[in-house]
This record gives structure tokens, sequence and C-alpha cells, in this order.
């Protein structure tokens, strides 16, 4: 539909209508996406996250999903990313492990892996964890977030759980959740088991959300 506006507030003298028109013909030809770059951006397109271009898709714009076995190094490659830029926190390779079997992804036009999350349960509390919740800056502003926090409190509740919760130290990542539903709460209103091995300073500098399901 977006791409429909354009071809008519273009009208007929603009110079971008034959290429609109042309990738319109693509995507009514079958094909799942079409993503439109400079020539000196195809590397980026191609070869990083950061992506270049404009990405048209007939599909929904975001798909989430569990990860697969095919999307687990692309996946385990973003949580690098995310832990890099300080956003996740480390994680030896036996929980990155555990987190990719229990993940979920945000693809882009079917197959653009955009954003992770996995959700840990504390069976006992009837709660879970949403963690590594991390998407691409390419896509920051498209909503992308929001989709991966529903997807998650939607399993969640199908597993029986009474309130999902998220950790974090920053400041952007508190304000992110808070638009999603979640309050800010004391430590003691998750599960204990979430403590366990956390020292002192790490725990005090730890900001708690929590939303009921």
């Amino acid at each position: 539909d977006d791409l429909r506006g354009r071809l008519a507030a273009d009208g007929g003298s603009c110079e971008r209508r034959p290429l609109l028109a042309a990738i319109e013909g693509m995507l009514n030809a079958d094909l799942p996406s079409v993503n439109l770059c400079r020539l000196d951006g195809v590397a980026d397109e191609l070869f990083t996250y950061d992506g270049s271009g404009t990405l048209f898709t007939r599909r929904g714009y975001v798909d989430v999903r569990a990860l697969g076995l095919d999307d687990f190094d692309a996946a385990a490659d973003l949580i690098g990313r995310g832990t890099a830029e300080g956003y996740l926190v480390p994680r030896s390779p036996e929980e990155i492990d555990l987190v990719l079997a229990g993940g979920f992804g945000a693809f882009v036009g079917g197959n653009h892996l955009a954003g992770i999350g996995t959700l840990l349960l504390h069976s006992a509390d009837r709660a879970a964890e949403i963690a590594s919740l991390y998407t691409l800056t390419r896509f920051l502003g498209e909503g992308v977030g929001g989709h991966l926090v529903r997807y998650a409190a939607e399993q969640a509740r199908g597993l029986g759980c009474q309130f999902v919760f998220a950790c974090t130290s920053s400041d952007r990542v508190v304000a992110f959740f808070e638009r999603n539903g979640f309050e800010r709460v004391e430590g003691d209103r998750l599960p204990d088991e979430k403590w366990r091995g956390c020292d002192a300073t790490r725990r005090e500098r730890t900001r708690c959300l929590r939303r009921d399901l």
C-alpha cells in the first residue's frame, strides 16, 4: 500500500516513477522482497548488519517466530553485537546455547533477522524473564522491539505464567520496557532464583521491570 501511495503521489512526470513501478512489478511476480540501494551501499547491504537502502515487501513487515537451527549463527552474532555495545549481559558459550535454544527472532520481509530475544522460565514462581532482547540499530523506530515483547508475553501467558519481567542497567532499555506496559519494581518482586550467584554490586545497579499477564 505504501508503494502504491508513492506511485500515486509521484505522478507520471516523476523520475522515480519507472523505478517504483519496476519494484511493484517484481513484487507482483511473487518475489518476497526487493531491496533498493545505491551502488556504493551494496557491500553494506550484503555483508554488514547496518545494511543500506530501502526494503519493499508484500508480506507483513515483521514476523516473530521461534529460532530454527538455520537461524542460530545469525542470532549468536546479534548477541555478540548487543554485548559489545553494552546492551546485553556477557554470557558464557553454554548460556548462549540456552538462549538460542529458547530464543525467538523478528524477521523483516520474511528473512532479514532484525532482532532477537529469549524467554527464561521460572516455573516455581509462575514467571518468565525476557532476556537477551536486542534489535539492530537499522530497524530502530520500526516497532521490532515491541513485536518481540508481545510475542514473549503471549508465549509466557500460554505457559501459565502470571507475569514477565526484565532486568537492565540501561536507561534507554528501561524507557523501552515502560513504553511496552512494564513498571519499575524492587528486586524482591522477582523470583529469588534470579539473584542466585549475583553479587551485591551488580544487583544494586540493576533496574527491574515487571508486567503482569
